[in-house]
């Protein structure tokens, strides 16, 4: 498939052969995130790792304030929270903390208050007095602890520094800061202030306020000013240096991206990450102006292995320019709306992973863009089953399936786009974008297939219903039969057998790509019952064809059956059959101009020679593996094609 010009030009992309370099698509960092988060899910507390905060208050603003030296596994520090009471005599504050943080002391502002753990991962602050409906209030929580399974101390470089970095996704946010770790209460707004050693600087979200040093500490303070979910909130930590680059968006309007790097890697990571430079602005084009753009774009590289989109700030393992481009469009799909359930994480993943596919389409049209398709369509037909939709969500690693939630969600959306049109889906996927209900909020399912149905004219039920929640792919059985009548046309019979009983029927656009005469065209089959026909009129005589050439579906063809003519103005006598290393042919008159062609039951041709003038030829056929094959003869009496078997 082509890029569709119309939407996605504009760009001018200038890339150093450094850069190329990097751009060979992979699906390695898409397995090494479902690894890293399967390494650090809690099977023993599997079923209890959802929010235990119950839904009778709305958080405003938080502030971390953390006492952090990365070489050593521990955390000291206040979490001040501002929240507005949403339920009816509501006699106590709950927040999300594991057990293995210990809760020194909290405060209500104008109130006394007690404090008492819930089950070992939250626990509830209890005021003096019943809080009000619709009053504004503000608690403190001190703190300290050895954070595990989100918070990483590690160290880079051949000196062994000190590193330390965060990972909440999903559940890990509760490990190490009280917070409300839920999907239904973004926080309005953010500070993050961090206390380490003077050695060290602190990479966080949103815009950098200060950063003093005094007394043998380093204080940073980041403040952030977006809607924000508790497992976006991060930090990193080591001797960081920074450098920054800009995207223009208006002609005199810029987005800062500030990097924070290792001091030894500063000179190739200041050539790897521009590559940056090129993939937003095409992202700003197809989806909309970053919407942080007043505060900033930026990577905190630590030892993750691939990436994580926090908010304004990803931490990144290296800059390979498709973990780039995948962290960076988390920004609009998971950051600016964010997955409402864990099932749905594929809001997320498979947005952010077709978006980089999309950014090869954009830059590399004919090259990477074709591998890319090739390698998620690949991976997700090595197994017959499985669900977009989360079945497990107590499941880390099924959460972050990088087979079913990154490439098939991926997919899904490929073809989303090839059954509704460019033009159509991609209003509906800005439209799911700024709904102002989803917008810096949440989203499901429901909503993006709403907002697709809607620009597509019709219902997208039956599509959900196969790709989203069933499992497998068709796999299809094709018979190519030719006309008898002269008129040139050629009827196709669509038989469909699916890997997975959950689904009894994959409704499809089939394209198929025919040949023949030295001409090609493609056709769309759109096959909506099995054993369905199709009559198409080429303007040639078919030679072979090819299933789903520009690789728009997650489907197989498993076999092709070629329907022969028996009456033929062309006769001849061909022998024997079956053959071992000569394919003899003995025609009843001579012929002139005869070209002889073989082709395999899928339509490949093995052989095409002009035959020279005369009654009896032989075709040398030893190489051919065992199996069935075709002969076609073609001349100015006719044609005809004859099965035989190759011994």
């Amino acid at each position: 498939m082509e890029i569709k010009k119309r939407i996605l030009t504009g760009l001018c992309i200038v890339l150093t052969s450094g850069i190329w370099a990097q751009m060979e698509p992979s699906l390695d960092h898409l397995c090494e995130i479902s690894c890293l988060e399967g390494m650090h899910k809690e099977p023993e507390v599997m079923g209890l790792q959802r929010s235990l905060v119950p839904h009778v208050y709305d958080l405003k603003h938080q502030e971390l304030y953390l006492e952090v030296d990365p070489a050593i596994q521990f955390i000291k520090g206040r979490v001040t929270s501002t929240f507005v009471v949403t339920g009816l005599n509501v006699d106590s504050i709950v927040f999300d903390l594991r057990n293995n943080m210990i809760v020194d002391s909290v405060k209500i502002i104008g109130l006394s208050a007690s404090f008492a753990p819930i089950t070992g991962h939250a626990f509830k602050i209890v005021p003096s007095s019943t809080l009000v409906q619709g009053n504004t209030y503000t608690s403190i929580v001190y703190y300290h602890g050895i954070p595990f399974n989100s918070v990483f101390f590690e160290d880079h470089g051949s000196l062994d520094v000190p590193v330390a970095w965060t990972l909440s996704e999903p559940y890990g946010a509760k490990s190490w800061w009280p917070c409300k770790q839920s999907l239904s209460d973004k926080i309005d707004s953010v500070d993050i202030i961090v206390r380490t050693p003077d050695a060290y600087r602190t990479a966080s979200n949103g815009l950098l306020q200060s950063e003093n040093i005094s007394g043998g500490f380093n204080t940073c303070h980041w403040k952030h000013r977006h809607k924000i979910p508790a497992y976006l909130i991060s930090f990193a930590i080591t001797n960081y240096v920074d450098f920054s680059q800009y995207v223009l968006y208006t002609p005199t309007d810029s987005i800062e991206i500030l990097n924070y790097v290792y001091p030894e890697d500063l000179a190739s990571d200041m050539v790897s990450s521009a590559q940056i430079q090129n993939i937003m602005p095409f992202f700003n084009q197809t989806f909309g102006v970053y919407a942080f753009a007043d505060e900033k774009y930026g990577h905190a590289i630590t030892n993750i292995g691939g990436g994580m989109e926090h908010t304004t700030m990803s931490t990144m393992g290296s800059f390979g320019f498709e973990l780039m481009a995948h962290e960076l469009a988390h920004q609009w799909f998971g950051d600016l709306v964010t997955c409402g359930r864990w099932e749905d994480i594929w809001l997320n993943e498979g947005f952010a992973t077709y978006c980089a596919g999309l950014t090869y389409e954009n830059v590399t049209p004919t090259t990477f863009w074709p591998v890319w398709k090739a390698n998620n369509r690949s991976f997700i037909m090595t197994q017959p089953d499985g669900s977009v939709k989360v079945d497990d969500t107590t499941s880390v690693s099924r959460i972050f399936s990088s087979r079913l939630s990154y490439s098939k969600g991926a997919y899904v959306l490929h073809m989303l786009r090839w059954i509704m049109g460019d033009a159509p889906f991609f209003l509906g996927v800005n439209n799911y974008l700024y709904d102002p209900q989803l917008n810096h909020g949440y989203a499901l399912t429901s909503h993006l297939q709403s907002h697709l149905e809607t620009a597509h004219g019709s219902s997208l039920t039956y599509f959900f219903d196969d790709w989203f929640i069933g499992q497998g792919f068709p796999i299809y059985q094709i018979n190519m039969d030719y006309s008898t009548i002269g008129d040139g046309s050629v009827t196709f019979t669509l038989n469909q057998t699916q890997t997975d009983a959950s689904v009894s029927f994959f409704e499809l656009p089939v394209p198929i790509k025919i040949y023949g005469a030295g001409q090609d065209t493609t056709v769309v089959l759109n096959n909506v019952i099995d054993g369905e026909q199709f009559t198409v009129f080429p303007g040639f005589w078919v030679d072979s064809i090819q299933f789903d050439p520009e690789l728009w579906i997650v489907a197989q063809m498993s076999s092709l059956t070629i329907g022969l003519e028996e009456e033929h103005i062309l006769n001849a006598n061909i022998y024997p059959n079956p053959a071992e290393e000569f394919l003899h042919i003995n025609l009843n008159s001579g012929v002139e101009n005869i070209r002889a062609s073989l082709y395999d039951l899928s339509g490949r041709n093995l052989y095409t020679s002009i035959l020279p003038d005369g009654k009896q030829f032989s075709i040398p056929i030893a190489t051919l593996s065992s199996g069935t094959y075709i002969l076609e003869l073609h001349s100015d009496q006719g044609v005809l094609r004859k099965k035989f078997v190759k011994e």
